[in-house]
């Protein structure tokens, strides 16, 4: 089954950018920090917000919410009715393989209510932290989604350091048949039109309605 949530055809309004942001640089703040964006998306769901968003970013002394699945996770837990999604993840830092298994836990914890929005990184500092090349960012965007895509069926092949044809299974199987939607985010037509050639839909950053009107067409 494919979630259709809250979030449709239509006007919908969420939460966006829970950012898990803390007051200072103390254990404290970052625990008030993360479990905000916990009750934040709960509220959201009782004022009758159709969906909730969180981001990824790393080597920030902020708290600047790194671990996208674990918070997806907590949310699902407290909340029922709206889309959890990601605004946007950054999967160009990911193992393909590890990306598609988090996903699919999050998504049947959700009982399948995850939407992925997705981007290819800017900041050197968070490729090169990882230990990926930021020039390296469209190949390995490009090759998350497929495994992931492909991980929706219970097996992934040509990964890591396997054989092109070597097959090995997955699981668990994510909620959603065919897997959590995948959104292509970015304002550069480069991303606009790699959102439309490889995603489901296309999550549209901040930008006047003119602006809109040109990456939809």
């Amino acid at each position: 089954m494919t979630h259709q949530g809250a979030v449709g055809p239509g006007f919908t309004f969420g939460l966006s950018g829970l950012s898990a942001h803390a007051d200072d640089t103390s254990r404290s703040a970052y625990h008030r920090a993360l479990r905000s964006i916990v009750d934040q998306a709960v509220l959201a769901e009782e004022l009758g917000l159709d969906a909730a968003w969180v981001c990824e970013h790393h080597f920030t002394d902020s708290g600047y919410l790194p671990a996208p699945f674990v918070a997806l996770a907590a949310l699902a837990e407290r909340t029922e009715r709206i889309t959890l999604g990601t605004d946007v993840m950054l999967p160009s830092m990911w193992d393909p393989v590890r990306f598609a298994e988090e996903a699919a836990v999050a998504d049947q914890l959700s009982a399948g209510r995850i939407v992925l929005a997705i981007g290819i990184g800017y900041r050197d500092a968070e490729f090169e932290g990882l230990g990926f090349r930021r020039q390296d960012r469209v190949r390995r965007f490009t090759e998350c989604v497929r495994v992931l895509r492909q991980a929706a069926g219970g097996q992934v092949s040509g990964v890591g350091s396997l054989d092109e044809d070597a097959t090995l299974p997955v699981s668990p199987l994510p909620y959603q048949d065919g897997g959590p939607p995948v959104w292509g985010g970015g304002k550069a037509e480069g991303a606009v039109r790699r959102a439309r050639r490889i995603g489901d839909g296309y999550f549209a950053s901040l930008m006047g309605i003119d602006g809109l009107r040109r990456r939809i067409g």
